[in-house]
């Protein structure tokens, strides 16, 4: 789909969508605990990364009903004899929490997905689970494993995807002794490991940090909390927080690291004069596209940089950002794993293409109050991976769309 976005001001207010993270997360835990819960979430516009974890939490026997528009209940279900066929979609976040999850019940299961995900990194994941007893057939997707994960001390790395460190933990209180995870590098992007702690002890699950990784005690048991509601998102609402949108049900206090925004909003406002601003982007990547947008509508040199990880996303993040930063009459230089950008307070507008990435897709249209000339954008429908009421609620703000 391609849509032509017309230059607007934006304004007005808007709830904010629900943390795809945050969700992925509570929905994983209840349907690892002793009884039902009920979730209070949108389920009138569920993400595609979301509808993949309730696809794959379904395929290992959990029972998720939608009760009304903001409700759903999620029932643990007995293990089955079949082997388990897990459809991630795109989303490696269900791929990398469901790998360790699915092996510590099942000892066998397949992996299948789509797009960009079977070029997203899995190899330390899956020689961690070598490592424990779980044997993978390929080191893409699609791929079946087999054998149980055993406890013990896993070795991973900390700075490829917190990912690897979050499915572990989750994994760990469904065996039968303690385990730890030694890092064997710098944690980056530690808040959405945090994430994973917090919700863990919403379940009733204790997770020690240590001074090289975490641990995870023996004898716990994931508990129902009976009813969980689901954080809003910060990650979603960055595309249009900077240009006038006031989302409510946002928490200032939350662990989400891309609550960042509000502070770079403030620092790369409209026609702000900066000699030169250095942004380290490791502890909150996904903000990535959308800060160079912003440094475009100030006056001076923004070096974005702590963004190797962003090579390994749906798109590499850098050269794709770069892209849209040029192809809309901006000026944006790669260095290396570090993005340059000279703001001249504005963009002119053009064609430009998501790169079949939802976050390129949303910068996109978000650049557009700052163009001076039509947005074009192709392969938009990729928004709905992560926030599938964007447009609407681009609309509902005053922007102007059509799809040509």
């Amino acid at each position: 789909m391609e849509i032509c976005v017309r230059p607007h001001k934006l304004s007005g207010k808007l709830n904010a969508p629900d943390s795809k993270s945050d969700m992925c997360r509570k929905l994983l835990c209840g349907a690892l605990c002793n009884r039902g819960m009920v979730f209070h979430m949108d389920t009138t516009c569920i993400s595609d990364d979301v509808e993949a974890m309730i696809q794959c939490l379904r395929a290992l026997g959990t029972t998720i009903t939608i009760l009304s528009d903001t409700a759903l209940e999620v029932a643990p279900g007995a293990k089955h004899a079949k082997v388990p066929q897990l459809d991630c979609r795109e989303s490696a976040t269900v791929l990398r929490f469901m790998l360790p999850v699915a092996a510590a019940l099942y000892g066998k299961a397949s992996f299948t997905g789509i797009g960009s995900l079977s070029r997203r990194p899995i190899l330390p994941i899956l020689k961690a689970l070598e490592a424990h007893g779980v044997y993978s057939d390929a080191d893409r997707l699609p791929l079946e494993y087999s054998g149980f994960l055993t406890a013990g001390t896993y070795k991973m790395p900390g700075d490829i995807s917190s990912q690897f460190i979050s499915g572990l933990l989750l994994a760990m209180p469904l065996l039968d002794e303690e385990s730890h995870i030694k890092l064997t590098s710098k944690l980056e992007s530690a808040a959405y490991v945090d994430m994973t702690i917090q919700t863990m002890a919403q379940f009733g699950v204790l997770v020690e940090r240590t001074k090289d990784g975490f641990t995870v005690p023996a004898n716990q048991k994931y508990r129902s909390p009976e009813d969980l509601t689901a954080e809003r998102d910060w990650s979603s609402c960055a595309f249009l927080y900077p240009f006038g949108a006031e989302f409510q049900g946002l928490d200032p206090k939350s662990l989400q690291p891309d609550r960042a925004i509000k502070k770079y909003a403030e620092i790369l406002a409209p026609g702000a004069k900066i000699k030169e601003l250095s942004i380290d982007v490791s502890p909150h990547p996904d903000l990535f596209p959308i800060l160079a947008v912003l440094a475009c509508r100030v006056h001076g040199k923004v070096v974005l940089c702590g963004a190797k990880r962003l090579r390994i996303k749906e798109s590499d993040r850098i050269v794709s950002t770069a892209a849209l930063i040029n192809g809309l009459g901006g000026k944006a230089e790669e260095q290396g794993d570090t993005l340059v950008i000279t703001g001249t307070g504005s963009l002119t507008g053009g064609r430009v293409s998501s790169c079949n990435d939802h976050r390129i897709a949303m910068a996109a249209v978000a650049a557009s109050s700052i163009c001076t000339g039509d947005v074009h954008i192709t392969d938009a429908q990729v928004i709905k991976k992560s926030y599938p009421g964007f447009l609407w609620d681009f609309n509902a703000l005053g922007g102007t769309y059509y799809v040509l």
